[in-house]
């Protein structure tokens, strides 16, 4: 396994250790908020989130993969600060984030049987286990564990408990893309002299908002 990676800006930023916790409260679903103006109905949809907390306890500046990560860190959390989102990987190497495929018709994969075509299979792993929802943050999802593969289409060891369309995300189960910081406190935290904590919480949305 790979170290976690952050991406902003089109900038890989690279962890220098794993993460020694990851943890939330679950995910939040879509919600509807139904409003009359002026004798309209005015509806509001939000968007499904999760908010995650990934950390990294006793990081020593004496390493010099430390001291380089704290100094390259500086220009992501401004860019954090700005309310810009950045993407979190726990595996840098484990980043795959596809959606079903609507080309060859008809782009679907059915609940009951075991082909999902994809956008692409690169770095698809057989054995692996992945992600697969319904756009938007619907009710639907489940977790995927990757029998075969054949193009375009994965093939699941188990049959799917839902249905799933083309335009529906295919994902790594530690990738969180969309994020926003839900903290203005810098997360590298001194603990000791020359020794950090690193701790972040972030917000994950299913789409860009």
């Amino acid at each position: 396994m790979a170290n976690p990676r952050i991406v902003y800006n089109s900038i890989n930023l690279d962890l220098p250790e794993p993460f020694d916790e990851i943890r939330g409260p679950g995910r939040i679903p879509d919600t509807t908020d139904v409003r009359t103006r002026g004798g309209v109905e005015v509806r509001h949809f939000g968007h499904a989130y999760e908010d995650i907390e990934v950390s990294i306890e006793g990081m020593s500046l004496d390493v010099p993969a430390v001291e380089a990560f704290a100094d390259s860190f500086r220009a992501a959390w401004s860019w954090m600060m700005q309310g810009k989102s950045f993407t979190i990987a726990a595996d840098s190497a484990d980043m795959v984030d596809r959606i079903v495929w609507a080309n060859p018709p008809p782009g679907l994969a059915p609940a009951g049987q075991k082909v999902i075509p994809l956008t692409s299979l690169s770095n698809i792993v057989v054995g692996a286990k992945y992600h697969i929802e319904t756009v938007g943050g619907g009710a639907n999802r489940e977790v995927v564990k990757v029998a075969s593969i054949s193009a375009p289409n994965v093939i699941a060891t188990d049959n799917l408990i839902y249905s799933y369309v083309h335009g529906d995300p295919f994902r790594s189960r530690l990738y969180w893309p969309n994020c926003v910081a839900l903290t203005s406190k810098e997360p590298l935290i001194e603990r000791a002299w020359r020794v950090f904590d690193f701790v972040l919480p972030f917000r994950t949305f299913t789409e860009l908002v």
